[in-house]
């Protein structure tokens, strides 16, 4: 697992897009997807920017501003060119700022991941609130 810095994310209107709309059936399992600009270990330049699905968001907070979200990306940032992997994190939609984990390459799509309860999610919660304590 990777973990970077968010730097630039999307709004909180593209945002809510990506995740209700499925506007794209030939591109990343038929859902909208939202760009990240990242920079941290795994970036070759320093900084990259990223094409992310989201199939899960939650308030972490209750503000309306910062969020938990968890989805997949087809990425090279720590990966193989083109490879699938899964992401995690957390970013503000006030300053559009946060962090992402991107995991080990995995085939996932938007249809093999739905409805499912992803246990690594939950405990990125808890993680969460014990930093706000």
């Amino acid at each position: 697992m990777t973990r970077n810095s968010i730097i630039n994310a999307p709004s909180k209107f593209d945002l809510s897009i990506a995740f209700f709309d499925r506007s794209n059936p030939e591109k990343l399992g038929g859902r909208r997807s939202v760009n990240l600009t990242i920079q941290g270990p795994s970036c070759s330049n320093g900084q990259q920017q990223i094409e992310v699905v989201i199939n899960g968001i939650s308030w972490e907070d209750g503000s309306g501003q910062s969020w938990c979200f968890k989805g997949y990306c087809t990425t090279n940032v720590g990966q193989p060119q083109n490879c699938t992997a899964e992401v995690k994190g957390w970013f503000k939609t006030s300053d559009r700022k946060g962090w992402i984990d991107i995991d080990t390459p995995a085939q996932s799509n938007a249809s093999s991941t739905a409805g499912q309860v992803d246990l690594g999610f939950c405990k990125l919660f808890d993680d969460l609130v014990e930093q706000r304590k």
